[in-house]
């Protein structure tokens, strides 16, 4: 997916987002003593030395960075390698459901937006279906379709952001929860089996 002209609206981080286990920002930065054992062990590269995001004394300790990936579903590696505390270790089904952050749209950055043009890669990329395309418009020769977030059900993996296409700023993009909190499990949607039973069985 190739935009025709750069996005104009940054997106607005209200602070720095921990670690799965981490509890809550304050708590991470209070207990981490960046020894990057977290950082090394992460398949994704997604934790990284922050600068001044927890302050001046937390430099250097870790923070989680969707540029070069996302945080995997069911990775657990960062949860299991701290010697502090300052992130505990958590089944995988509560890591699943530890909302470190929540995604943001920004409709005007988005492709379908400004070019008129299918994309959804951030559907694609979202492991909880916290990212849904919903009909937009309906042009001559299609049907657009534009992202729909359920905050409930995010996770703030990051997928979304990593696969988002557009420069500078993304259309989608993960604000830190201070907080964690645990979002609700997705609601599986059945799939519809339809038979034909006009046709007569072939023996």
């Amino acid at each position: 997916m190739v935009q025709t002209r750069p996005t104009t609206i940054p997106e607005t981080r209200t602070g720095p987002i921990s670690p799965p286990g981490s509890v809550s920002v304050a708590r991470f930065s209070s207990l981490c003593t960046a020894c990057h054992l977290c950082v090394s062990v992460c398949p994704s590269r997604i934790l990284v030395p922050a600068l001044l995001d927890y302050g001046l004394s937390g430099m250097l300790q870790p923070k989680m960075d969707f540029r070069s990936g996302h945080c995997n579903y069911d990775c657990k590696d960062c949860l299991e390698v701290c010697p502090t505390g300052a992130i505990l270790p958590l089944s995988r089904e509560n890591k699943q459901q530890a909302q470190v952050g929540v995604a943001r749209f920004i409709k005007e950055n988005c492709v379908v937006y400004t070019d008129n043009t299918n994309c959804g890669a951030c559907s694609e990329h979202c492991p909880t279906k916290a990212v849904d395309m919903v009909h937009y418009l309906t042009l001559p020769d299609r049907d657009l379709l534009i992202p729909k977030v359920t905050p409930d059900i995010c996770v703030g993996c990051g997928g979304c952001e990593y696969a988002c296409p557009t420069k500078p700023y993304k259309a989608i993009y993960v604000d830190g929860n201070p907080v964690h909190r645990k979002a609700e499990k997705p609601v599986e949607k059945a799939v519809e089996q339809r038979i034909d039973t006009s046709e007569e069985f072939p023996f």
